[in-house]
């Protein structure tokens, strides 16, 4: 394992080598953590802030960025430091249709998923960007409600042109963690 103060190598593939290059992250994962805000701040290149409709009222949720500076070149591990035990018990898929009069089981639309981990503790927003991928978590029903209607980077989301598929059960007992080495090892390849 590592010791503080050593460089850290980041996660193990079963050969004993990193699964993915520092380089990798930075090219590839866009990462940002959701949270609840008491006022508005100012958007900058790290902070976002934005409106929500949540439970008859407006709630003010900021969008950290962070991350995306890389500077340790785990930003995932970062991000979901005391999240990586946690169970995958859910997830929604969301599917955005490219014009707001398609049908909605033609097949071209873009997809993002919503996980939810042990029972609606904390939810991970996955999407693909270009040939990269984002992730945001949050913790509560205002960040599941915020996933629903934006981006990781608080972009809103075109509502008129999305449509939620049913909530599926994941009954396989995965962590957090596993769907990372996922991320960093078969995905990455």
């Amino acid at each position: 394992g590592c010791r503080m103060l050593d460089p850290c190598p980041g996660p193990q593939g079963s050969s004993g080598g990193p699964l993915v290059s520092h380089a990798w992250w930075r090219s590839r994962i866009g990462c940002s953590r959701i949270e609840l805000a008491q006022k508005r701040g100012k958007d900058d290149h790290k902070l976002r802030f934005v409106e929500i409709r949540h439970c008859a009222s407006i709630r003010i949720v900021k969008v950290n960025r962070l991350l995306y500076t890389f500077l340790d070149g785990s930003p995932a591990r970062q991000l979901f430091s005391g999240h990586l035990d946690r169970i995958v018990t859910s997830l929604t898929e969301v599917r955005q249709k490219f014009w707001a009069f398609q049908p909605k089981d033609w097949v071209t639309y873009e997809a993002f998923s919503i996980l939810e981990l042990s029972g609606g503790n904390a939810f991970i927003l996955c999407e693909t960007s270009g040939s990269g991928l984002e992730l945001a978590i949050g913790e509560g029903p205002a960040a599941r409600e915020f996933m629903a209607h934006f981006r990781a980077d608080g972009e809103e989301r075109p509502e008129n042109k999305l449509f939620h598929m049913p909530q599926q059960e994941v009954g396989s007992g995965v962590t957090v963690g596993q769907l990372l080495e996922w991320i960093e090892g078969p995905l990455s390849s």
